[in-house]
């Protein structure tokens, strides 16, 4: 809820998780970034700061997706950097820590 929340908020959050998924991608030459719907107008705006990534973006409104989630593809990978996997991984990591 507090994540969700936050990317309600700000906007910047979600960049934020746009921009460590394209450090993962290394020297690919071009990424479509997956949105939701809800979500495209409020994050549309601030995708003018992923263009200093050396390639080029296009950012996609997919119906398919719920709020927070976000999926960067390209020729050779596909890269869910969405709220709800982040919430998953912190998961799996307490997990392993025996913390929960």
């Amino acid at each position: 809820k507090i994540l969700g929340r936050a990317l309600q908020v700000d906007s910047e959050y979600f960049i934020g998780l746009m921009k460590n998924g394209l450090e993962k991608v290394g020297e690919a030459k071009e990424a479509i970034i997956r949105i939701s719907e809800s979500d495209h107008d409020r994050v549309a705006p601030l995708v003018s700061q992923l263009k200093s990534w050396k390639s080029s973006i296009t950012l996609i409104k997919d119906p398919m997706l719920s709020p927070g989630d976000c999926i960067i593809t390209g020729p050779n990978f596909e890269i869910d950097v969405g709220i709800h996997t982040q919430i998953e991984n912190i998961a799996e990591a307490l997990k392993e820590l025996e913390v929960i």
